[in-house]
């Protein structure tokens, strides 16, 4: 029971963090014509305090689903299939806010809000990363998921974050192929044993 009580409370802080990242993305839209007026109009320092929320959410996103990665093992039915749609939403926005961060970083007009679209970049792909794979129930029956203590209180999101980056850029795209085999060959030998 304290599981699913604590998954429940992981899922509506997860929202929080959603929805904190929507308002990041609809924020300076870099995609419209008024970029530079709406730049001109925006405090810095409310700029860089949106961006530090969304990080901090993040961050608290990120532990919840880490103390939390067993979750889904312990749902069954309809109820897995809505928690992971609602995962598989907030991922989605993550995506958004990935993306947005990354446009924003590589924009001069941004280069006054100094670091904090990076942060927001970081923490998103690192919460992303986490989400995904506590999603991936077979992994976390494999492994038993993540090891908590390798994730202390002096733990840097945004290094993580980093590691995450460096890691997707040095997959090839033969790789990627190549775990995508593996996976589909796993779910039709599962069948077959179910037979």
């Amino acid at each position: 029971m304290k599981g699913i009580i604590s998954g429940v409370c992981a899922i509506a802080l997860l929202v929080s963090a959603n929805t904190l990242n929507a308002d990041y993305n609809e924020k300076l839209s870099i995609e419209t014509k008024n970029t530079q007026f709406a730049l001109k109009t925006i405090k810095t320092e409310d700029y860089i305090s949106l961006c530090s929320e969304v990080v901090k959410l993040n961050r608290w996103a990120f532990y919840t689903s880490l103390c939390d990665q067993n979750y889904f093992l312990t749902l069954e039915g309809k109820n897995k299939i809505k928690e992971k749609q609602k995962i598989r939403k907030i991922i989605k926005q993550l995506n958004k806010t990935i993306t947005t961060s990354k446009k924003r970083m590589n924009d001069k007009n941004f280069t006054r809000f100094e670091d904090a679209d990076l942060k927001v970049y970081y923490s998103s792909l690192a919460t992303k990363n986490i989400l995904e794979t506590i999603l991936d129930e077979d992994f976390i029956k494999v492994t038993g998921g993540f090891d908590t203590s390798l994730f202390k209180e002096d733990f840097d999101i945004i290094e993580y974050g980093k590691g995450i980056e460096a890691v997707y850029k040095n997959i090839t795209n033969e790789e990627k192929q190549k775990f995508a085999l593996i996976r589909e060959r796993a779910k039709e030998y599962e069948c077959l044993f179910q037979i």
